[in-house]
């Protein structure tokens, strides 16, 4: 009866350590509050309001490939890339040391690092990025250019701007999205659309990070103090076969 209940302390002790492991906080992306406003119109017929502005926007032109199947799928140009992304954000590689033609391969795009053609042009893949958001992870991100963005339109990619707000916090996320919504005026066209696929924290980070702390602990230390009292004989003897 006491080894059943010494072997039984120990698969406890497994269980509060492994708990502790899945309350670590999950990895969301450095972006995970980015708030998008779409504009659901062709890039070149969209400009960004002046409420728009105010509330701190950038605008970036996302550009869909026609072709099926074709690689990239998708190019987010972003204006200023090298201020709004790290080396830290790289799993592999570097930030593109050129603006044009030249980028880095989101999280889920399914490219890697190296030289691809788009367009009759060869595109340095400088660089893998760490999950950052949705709308990077999906994308070939490269510096926003006229040049780029001229030669995708002449290819007839599809293409519509999207006007990003970085907020830094869940709250933080809420009185951007209730500015917004609260604004028609900050709005480019009454059909565009917000995105945010946040969801509330149950917990802070902090708060996460010391929650899965003490039940590590707590996992570990109860399994040392059942190991000490538990002979290999006894382990072997009651998870051994027959």
């Amino acid at each position: 009866m006491k080894r059943s209940l010494a072997v039984a302390f120990i698969i406890l002790g497994l269980a509060v350590g492994t708990l502790g492991l899945l309350v670590l906080p999950a990895g969301h992306g450095r972006f995970e509050y980015l708030v998008e406003v779409v504009d659901p119109r062709p890039a070149a017929e969209s400009a960004m309001p002046e409420a728009l502005a105010e509330m701190g926007a950038v605008r970036a032109v996302v550009m869909t490939n026609p072709s099926e199947g074709g690689r990239p799928r998708q190019v987010l140009l972003l204006p200023d890339l090298p201020a709004r992304l790290k080396m830290s954000d790289c799993a592999l590689g570097v930030l593109p040391a050129e603006a044009e033609w030249s980028g880095l391969a989101g999280f889920n795009s399914g490219l890697e690092r190296g030289t691809i053609s788009a367009v009759d042009h060869r595109v340095s893949i400088c660089g893998q990025l760490q999950s950052l958001a949705p709308i990077f992870d999906a994308s070939l991100v490269m510096e926003l250019s006229e040049e780029v963005e001229s030669a995708l339109d002449e290819a007839v990619w599809e293409s519509h701007a999207r006007y990003l707000l970085f907020a830094e916090s869940w709250g933080e996320r809420n009185r951007l999205m209730a500015g917004l919504e609260g604004n028609p005026d900050a709005l480019p066209t009454a059909d565009a659309k917000i995105v945010s696929p946040a969801k509330k924290p149950l917990l802070s980070k902090g708060a996460q990070i010391a929650v899965s702390a003490a039940l590590i602990c707590a996992g570990l230390l109860m399994l040392g103090l059942q190991v000490r009292g538990t002979s290999r004989e006894d382990v072997a003897r009651r998870f051994g076969r027959g």
